[in-house]
């Protein structure tokens, strides 16, 4: 028995980061597998390739980048969404942890953050 329906995200356009590996593919599988279309970003164009390998579906597509800039990071995402289709959610798992309040969040931090 599978806690979600087969069809539950079908249409839907999903980008998940961080997805060559750990939680960011099991998110990505998971999507898939319920019918989602998975946009894979990551560092390393080899293992997203692999992670698009192991989902279920088609249209799904890999962009290799590493997220250091803010401003380079919404473009990428405002092409995905021109290429491939208006987004209807995101999954963040790429980088590594940073608390603070946002106001005091800077691009400096972004290579910290989301390079991992």
């Amino acid at each position: 028995m599978s806690t979600f329906a087969a069809d539950a995200l079908a249409g839907r356009h999903l980008l998940v980061t961080g997805a060559s590996s750990g939680l960011g593919r099991a998110v990505a599988i998971a999507c898939a597998a319920v019918g989602a279309r998975i946009a894979l970003l990551g560092r390393d164009e080899g293992r997203l390739q692999e992670t698009h390998g192991m989902l279920d579906g088609e249209g799904h597509h890999t962009i290799a980048t590493a997220f250091v800039d803010l401003e380079a990071t919404a473009d990428t995402v405002k092409s995905i969404a021109t290429e491939h289709g208006a987004l209807d959610g995101i999954f963040h798992a790429a980088g590594t942890e940073l608390v603070r309040p946002m106001r005091m969040f800077k691009n400096d931090h972004a290579e910290d953050l989301f390079g991992a």
